[in-house]
């Protein structure tokens, strides 16, 4: 299941944004789907959104995937840090410039 949610970023990045959606449709009911799935299915749901320039509506999603990652006890920044090591510091850099010091 998780290299469906693959198969989604995949058409997604191809700006094949309704074949990416329904990959993860495809996938069924969320409560039916491991932690691990529920993970990436809603990590790629804000891809394909963000990729198609509903970057407001792509923030649920995001923030829906680190709760159920962290929820499961996953290791979401390790694995953010292997897949986006790019990202990650971008985000680092405009966290740690907006972030007052305690």
């Amino acid at each position: 299941m998780v290299l469906r949610t693959l198969l989604a970023r995949a058409l997604g990045l191809r700006l094949r944004f309704d074949e990416g959606a329904a990959e993860l449709d495809a996938l069924g009911p969320e409560d039916e789907l491991t932690p691990l799935v529920r993970t990436h299915l809603r990590l790629e749901h804000g891809r394909l959104l963000n990729s198609s320039g509903q970057r407001d509506a792509s923030i649920p999603h995001f923030l829906r995937a680190l709760e159920t990652a962290e929820a499961a006890g996953l290791d979401v920044l390790a694995w953010l840090v292997s897949q986006e090591p790019e990202r990650v510091r971008r985000l680092a850099r405009l966290g740690s410039a907006g972030v007052p010091a305690e």
